[in-house]
């Protein structure tokens, strides 16, 4: 599908996303403390978390049993509250091969009183080997607050409630009790589906009616449409063109069609079209062939379905020719078959227990509309020429449609870019072409999307804008694929397949770089991420490509014996005697071979330029080195390297200089100030006469969405309170942008520090988001003249991850002098008022440093 009717799809996200923030500090502290519970028991293991919800557990096995699901049970016993589930439970609810043998998917559906939680459910998928290791943890679960869960409404009470609003659609559905966690609460609701029953305009959504006040929560769109969104220019290619004057009909085999003797034996066609029948006897019968394939039912919305049949005498050879004489609408019918068979056989053939499309798919053809396609409720629909465009019942438009099948039974929660995207997937992969649709407007007019693109997550735009960052991811993969086994080109594709299908099972809650760790932690080998996987590069290559990242994989292993603590000692004046800060570290080999004569400490004192030091060899594995500790109040940053035999680096950390490790050179480090924010410590807030809305202000925020991403902070809190100072706050229920900065800049000014006669360390929590137009800053900055002149300190551009709390710190001499009128301020404007704009700050603190 090209385009999505999720008219409401906004309105779902910004609930999902306030729930992200609705847990109580006692919640997220609990939630730490069990992380750092698994990193303990487990070490090595990772947690990929967006805000405060963890989404993937990976990295190391985090959990073995006697069975796959004795170790995915055992998790969640012990692990369970790690996903914030509230006031819920996690019960198992079916298992699922993934790439044929190699793991198990174990789904866990979020439960509240044995009643489903929309959306809600945990798949742990567990190496089917010795031990059945848990390898990955993929949670989709959404926290709830206890809630009654007898309903007050009856389920018909509440199907007269949707029908008196639109007595056109009818239910098709039987309505079930349903969770549904909100944005400001939890409901116990009522979920059915309705549908107009027009296939030439349809509408088709889930309701959701709360089961206590009869009041509409959501209207959920079921209906996937695709869609014309520019013009491409370029040359087709025979096979995945239109039915067009420049690329008619032409004779071929139509294989897996049904042939039948009326009243007897039923078969389908062989791959090459032919089929044998028996028949009981030498008497006259008559043969049907008709448009049904194993796969797929089609059905001519314009008039009568194609079908053929003779009268004859066994033995004899029978020849039916449909559509001898080609028409738009009989090769529609025919391309409906062919094609849909063809994508159901692809899917198949990467997993044969791919669950839930082993159905004959209804394929509706030539239906009373131009210029679109779309998939509902197990349906693919295709519309006849007019308007410009083509008939769209071929090739590629099919895959793409049948791939909206595909991801709604393997990922039934999967957002609409991602499903726009991996249905792109399916029709570049079984084709390996990257153009969707060519010549869809006509002969000449190119493709209507490509896989070969340079969209970048975060992605600002509509689902199939947006679609493209991982179909492009993709298709970026198999070319860096397709490179390394250029003699075997046919087991990269398998391979690349593989994954595209498999991961849809892993159901990731849209397209961040949590499907990074999906296509890894399906490509490796030995349940161990963190030595890589045999194609580690070609996957982190081609999903950078489009701003998903791969972590970071240790070429060696660096394992550090001594190093500085966070305060070192200074020097004594006058003292003979020169202290030494002592480096020792283990290096072992992991992906590469350990290369000992090539291990670096590198330092830099007060920020100044880097030092290199090669670290001494010491033994097998390891190295050691020692330098002057510099003069009290100094700063001394450090990272260490290694390398392979092949001159790869791995840092200890891992960002390196980017991220170095840091040691204050001092008697003693004393806290100054410290603001939580819980209450007034005297900040100011200055406004540009130009702001006319989001000025900062101390409270508890109301979270909000854009697109899926997290606008403002919410109710979390990065310390143990709940308050802290954010621009704007919308009204209860209020959408995004409500009360997001608008003009500006809104300074937030801190009181008066005294610092004179030392230096200071000022540290706080940071939040930035700026969507729509991204144009917009979010700045720090000093003055030490009670804010008559302002050092910048820091500017923050939004890129994708700081709309979480990050913590910050910088060192006051830095910038400028310590004095008794050091002041910090935070500001952020959308000037010119075209974008989302949202910004926090919380816990600022101020630590000075003690000398002689």
């Amino acid at each position: 599908m090209f385009q999505s009717l999720r008219f409401l799809w906004l309105l779902f996200v910004v609930g999902y996303a306030a729930n992200l923030w609705a847990q109580s500090p006692e919640a997220l502290h609990a939630q730490t403390a069990l992380i750092q519970q698994l990193q303990r028991e487990y070490p090595g293991v990772l947690v990929y978390t967006e805000g405060n919800q963890v989404r993937r557990v990976w990295g190391k096995p985090f959990g073995y049993g006697s069975s796959t699901i004795d170790s995915a049970q055992a998790f969640v016993n012990r692990y369970g509250e790690l996903f914030a589930p509230g006031a819920s439970q996690l019960v198992l609810n079916g298992i699922q091969d993934v790439m044929r043998g190699k793991f198990t998917a174990v789904y866990f559906q979020q439960q509240m009183d044995g009643i489903p939680v929309d959306k809600g459910e945990l798949t742990l998928l567990v190496r089917e080997m010795e031990g059945y290791p848990l390898v990955l943890a993929s949670n989709a679960v959404r926290y709830v607050h206890p809630i009654a869960t007898t309903p007050k409404l009856s389920s018909d009470e509440a199907v007269q409630i949707v029908k008196k609003l639109r007595p056109d659609l009818h239910a098709d559905t039987k309505p079930e009790l349903i969770v549904y966690p909100a944005e400001e609460q939890t409901h116990l609701a009522w979920a059915f589906s309705v549908d107009k029953h027009s296939l030439e305009k349809p509408e088709r959504y889930r309701v959701f009616v709360d089961a206590h006040t009869g009041a509409l929560l959501e209207w959920r769109s079921e209906i996937y449409y695709s869609d014309i969104t520019g013009q491409v220019r370029g040359y087709a290619t025979p096979g995945l063109r239109p039915d067009t004057t420049a690329n008619p009909p032409a004779l071929g085999a139509i294989p897996k069609l049904r042939v039948s003797v009326v009243g007897g034996e039923s078969i389908f066609s062989a791959l090459d079209g032919s089929f044998t029948l028996s028949s009981g006897g030498a008497s006259s019968v008559t043969v049907r062939a008709e448009l049904t394939g194993p796969a797929v039912r089609v059905a001519d919305q314009a008039g009568s379905l194609m079908s053929l049949q003779q009268t004859v005498t066994p033995p004899t050879f029978i020849d039916f020719l449909f559509n001898a004489t080609p028409t738009e609408f009989n090769t529609a019918q025919l391309n409906g078959l062919l094609h849909t068979q063809l994508v159901y056989d692809f899917v198949k053939s990467i997993n044969p227990n791919y669950p839930g499309i082993d159905i004959q798919i209804p394929c509706n053809v030539n239906i009373a509309n131009t210029c679109n396609a779309y998939y509902s409720n197990r349906t693919i629909n295709f519309y006849r020429s007019g308007n410009g465009c083509v008939n769209t019942c071929y090739s590629t438009v099919v895959y793409h449609e049948y791939g909206h099948f595909v991801i709604a039974m393997g990922h039934p929660n999967a957002s609409g870019d991602y499903h726009e995207g991996m249905a792109d997937v399916t029709a570049a992969f079984l084709t390996v072409d990257p153009c969707l649709g060519l010549e869809f407007r006509g002969v000449g007019t190119g493709c209507l999307r490509n896989a070969v693109n340079n969209r970048l997550y975060p992605c600002s735009g509509g689902v199939h804008y947006c679609g493209q960052v991982i179909s492009g991811a993709f298709w970026q993969t198999w070319l860096e694929m397709r490179n390394r086994y250029a003699s075997n080109p046919q087991y990269a594709l398998e391979r690349v397949r593989e994954w595209y299908l498999n991961s849809i099972l892993l159901r990731p809650t849209g397209i961040t770089p949590q499907i990074t760790i999906d296509v890894l932690t399906l490509d490796d080998d030995d349940a161990d991420i963190y030595n890589g996987t045999p194609h580690y590069q070609q996957i982190a290559t081609g999903f950078a490509r489009h701003n998903l990242p791969a972590p970071q994989v240790d070429w060696v292993r660096i394992e550090p014996l001594m190093l500085p603590g966070a305060v070192v000692a200074p020097p004594i004046p006058g003292s003979f005697a020169m202290p030494l800060m002592r480096f020792s570290v283990r290096i072992s080999d992991s992906i590469g071979q350990r290369d000992m004569n090539a291990v670096f400490l590198h330092y830099r004192v007060n920020r100044g330029a880097w030092q290199t030091v090669r670290m001494n060899r010491a033994g097998a594995h390891g190295a050691l080195t020692a330098v002057p500790v510099p003069p009290c109040g100094s700063r001394f940053e450090y990272y260490i390297e290694a390398r392979d035999m092949q001159g790869r680096s791995t840092y200890y950390t891992r960002s390196g200089a980017q991220a170095p490790l840091q040691t204050t050179v001092a008697m003693s480090i004393e806290t100054v100030f410290e603001d939580t924010f819980e209450t007034n410590l005297g900040w100011t807030v200055q406004n540009d006469s130009s702001l006319t809305a989001g000025a900062w202000t101390r409270g508890v925020p109301r979270g909000t969405t854009q697109n899926g991403q997290p606008a403002n902070p919410g109710s979390d809190s990065p310390d143990a309170g709940t308050q802290c100072f954010f621009t704007g706050q919308g009204s209860p229920g209020g959408s995004v942008g409500e009360a997001d900065v608008d003009g500006g800049p809104t300074y937030l000014i801190s009181p008066v520090i005294n610092l004179a006669g030392a230096d200071a360390l000022i540290e706080y929590f940071c939040w930035f988001y700026n969507g729509t137009v991204l144009n917009d800053t979010f700045w720090i900055e000093v003055s030490n003249d009670n804010g008559a002149t302002w050092t910048r300190v820091e500017t923050v551009a939004f890129t994708g991850g700081q709309n979480q709390w990050v913590r910050r710190r910088f060192r006051v001499s830095d910038y400028v002098t310590p004095t008794a009128q050091v002041r910090v301020r935070f500001a952020t404007s959308d000037n010119p008022n075209d974008s989302i704009t949202e910004a926090g700050v919380d816990h600022f603190v101020v630590r000075r440093i003690v000398c002689p």
